[in-house]
Order: C-alpha cells, then structure tokens, then sequence
C-alpha cells in the first residue's frame, strides 16, 4: 500500500486507486515524463538518403568497440542509455496527459508547472530547474501552484473512480 492511498481491484497495471492523493499523482506525474524520456528520439523518416547515419549521442562517439579498455567499460554507467518503456508505461503515460486535458483544462500555470518539475524530478535535477526562469524567482509560488494542482486532480480522480 502506497503512501495515502487504498488499493482497489486489480486492473491490467496492477492494484488499481479507489482513493487518490497528492502524492499519489506526482508519483503518476513524475513515471509519465521518465516514460517520455525513455521512448526512442528517432522519428520515421519519410524520405530515404544515402548518406551514412550519423552518430547523434555523445556515447555513440566514444563508445565505439574499438575505444574500450580491455578491464571493462570505461565509462561512466550514468552514460548508457535508458532502457525502453513497456507498453503499460507509455499507456499510463497518456493517461497522465489526458487528466491535464480534462481536469487542469483552464489551470495552464499549474499544469506547466508540475510537468516541468516532474520532468526535472525524472532527470534527478533540482525540481525548480524545470519551471520558467520568471518563476524560479517565486519558488514558494511554484510549490504552491504545484500542490494545488496536484490538489485539484487528486480530487477529480478520486470523485470519478478513475483506477
């Protein structure tokens, strides 16, 4: 059982909430932008070239096979890539998006501000690093401002029994 929050039935990612809180939302929050980083930066290409890939990461520069030490990696861990999301995260994910659509719909301060602290919060940054530069000046508004959203779409699930 999670911090404030009651288990339900079991759903196809697990105990379902009957009860959310605060702290159960950031959680959600926090999953749904280390989801977002974790999906592949490639995009379809529409047209082909000839033209050889380009390397695009730093750690596909240094990495190569013909640069590492015989004793091991040579580099730090922090540097390998994030493993890919399952489909269950990348699906709470765009539930997540979806409670800010329908719940924080005209709260656009609020909304902006928990996801830049959640995607900071999912890069391992200070959370303020994440909010607008002409906020980080307020930083006990920007909690605020967090927690009340936090707030309000805690209370919105809870009242629709959304799991």
């Amino acid at each position: 059982m999670t911090a404030g929050v009651t288990v339900g039935v079991t759903d196809r990612y697990g105990p379902s909430r009957a009860v959310w809180d605060a702290g159960a939302v950031w959680e959600r929050e926090v999953e749904a932008q280390d989801t977002l980083l974790r999906l592949p930066r490639e995009r379809v290409a529409g047209l082909k070239t000839a033209w050889p890939a380009i390397v695009r990461d730093f750690v596909d520069a240094v990495a190569a096979e013909e640069t590492r030490q015989k004793d091991g990696y040579p580099f730090d861990p922090s540097w390998a890539r994030l493993a890919p999301p399952t489909a269950q995260a990348i699906d709470r994910m765009q539930d997540v998006w979806s409670w800010h659509e329908r719940y924080l719909g005209k709260d656009l301060i609020g909304c902006q501000v928990v996801q830049g602290m959640a995607l900071a919060a999912a890069l391992q940054r200070p959370l303020l690093w994440g909010v607008r530069p002409f906020m980080r000046k307020r930083r006990w508004q920007c909690y605020q401002v967090r927690d009340r959203a936090l707030g309000s779409l805690a209370q919105a699930l809870s009242g629709t029994g959304i799991a």
